[in-house]
């Protein structure tokens, strides 16, 4: 009797719900089927130029162990502090993990799981971090590109290409490139008079955005005038300027900096315009060497670089690496199109005529328009074709012309539509 009454006690509190008004959790969103036309269109472009281009999809899942992210710092103290973890309980004890932050570092994880010498990969998922306004969103989807085994200009020349022909065909050709090097700022911090606390307090402000650290870089008096020269660079020519003034003590700065030289003369010998910008190197703790971020009217619409010491600090083997991601959230805003548009057609018929409609139906849908049974009987729609099945014939109605037609069996009808113009 008790469960009874309590069984009773939830049906009742459920009926007197039943008008409440039930919302999206705060910071996550819906999509439209024109948000979703958007979507699959991103998402058919990326993945046909990641596949042309030699890269294989796989897919993450969506909760990872959150020691996977702490491992040696593989993210900044202001991400780790955004992520959605909780204890993954097994009745006994448990273990805690986070919803994935990042794209980049699952990856790594499945590549040392599945490793090959050279590995290229690409996958389409959602990120999650968390913001306490509940304005931004929490969940954002991006594509993201893995070459593994590689530390030549020319691999890094391929990540950044890959990212810029994704735009292109995306319509977004004059989309700006922001290049920056992490190594570079690593090995500048390397030679300053600043402690090394201070140095990875620097870095990760960097990374964070916190454009005042470099400031304060520059006050110091043994790498500020390099740093106030590189913050002007804009050309490898300009560059190599620099890398001729520098004085024996930063060998470890030359190097990096022969590093950014060779993917900025290939950068400029294949016609990719781009800015080349210090303060951009933004991201993750895990960025050894080039970095890049890419904008379209302001607003930043993905981002990569290097990441050499990523696979060692996750306990892997040691290779080289590098990747980027596109954002599709703010690529949904940015491009004028969808999926390409089908024509849609509404096929009305008498009940003896199911089988015929049926076929109707396959045919239309194999050559590529989209058709709709008309349950509801009333014709009603926005639609570019109306088909009726009578008893005396089939009935087309070719809504955008205002004209009619009429054919003795279905083949015959077939045979028009497929003359017709469907821009599928």
């Amino acid at each position: 009797m008790m469960l009874e009454g309590f069984l009773m006690t939830g049906l009742e509190l459920a009926i007197q719900g039943v008008g409440m008004r039930f919302e999206k959790c705060q910071g996550f969103y819906d999509m439209t089927p024109e948000d979703m036309g958007k979507f699959r269109y991103i998402e058919s472009v990326f993945r046909e130029q990641c596949l042309g281009h030699g890269y294989q999809e796989i897919r993450t899942p969506s909760l990872e162990y959150l020691h996977l992210f702490t491992a040696a710092g593989t993210l900044t103290p202001d991400r780790l502090n955004k992520v959605y973890s909780f204890l993954d309980w097994n009745g006994w004890s448990g273990e805690r993990v986070v919803l994935r932050p990042d794209g980049t570092i699952p990856a790594v994880r499945f590549y040392i799981e599945h490793q090959e010498p050279l590995s290229r990969f690409f996958y389409i998922e959602s990120v999650f971090s968390y913001d306490e306004t509940g304005k931004k969103k929490r969940e954002n989807w991006q594509g993201g590109v893995e070459l593994i085994g590689s530390n030549s200009a020319l691999s890094d020349f391929e990540i950044v290409y890959l990212a810029q022909k994704v735009l292109t065909e995306l319509g977004l050709k004059k989309a700006e490139i922001k290049l920056s090097h992490a190594g570079l700022l690593r090995s500048l911090l390397r030679c300053s008079a600043f402690e090394e606390a201070e140095q990875i307090e620097i870095f990760d402000r960097v990374l964070d955005g916190d454009s005042s650290a470099l400031l304060e870089l520059r006050s110091d008096k043994l790498v500020g005038e390099v740093l106030g020269l590189l913050l002007e660079a804009s050309s490898a020519g300009f560059l190599k300027n620099i890398r001729a003034i520098l004085p024996p003590n930063m060998a470890e700065v030359g190097k990096e900096l022969d590093n950014l030289i060779s993917l900025v003369g290939l950068l400029e010998e294949s016609g990719i315009t781009f800015q080349f910008d210090l303060t951009s190197a933004r991201g993750f703790e895990y960025y050894s060497g080039f970095t890049f971020r890419l904008f379209w009217d302001e607003k930043a619409i993905g981002g990569g670089g290097r990441y050499d010491i990523l696979i060692p600090l996750l306990g892997g083997p040691p290779k080289p690496a590098a990747g980027f991601a596109l954002y599709f959230d703010p690529l949904m805003e940015a491009v004028k199109e969808g999926s390409a548009k089908k024509e849609w057609v509404l096929l009305g018929f008498k009940p003896e005529k199911l089988t015929e409609a049926m076929e109707v139906m396959e045919g239309l849908r194999s050559r590529g328009y989209v058709v709709r049974l008309d349950i509801s009987g009333e014709g009603a729609g926005d639609f570019e074709f109306k088909i009726f099945l009578s008893g005396k014939g089939i009935i087309l109605t070719d809504v955008r012309e205002k004209a009619s037609h009429i054919f003795s069996t279905s083949q015959e009808l077939l045979d028009y539509m497929r003359g017709r113009s469907c821009s599928a």
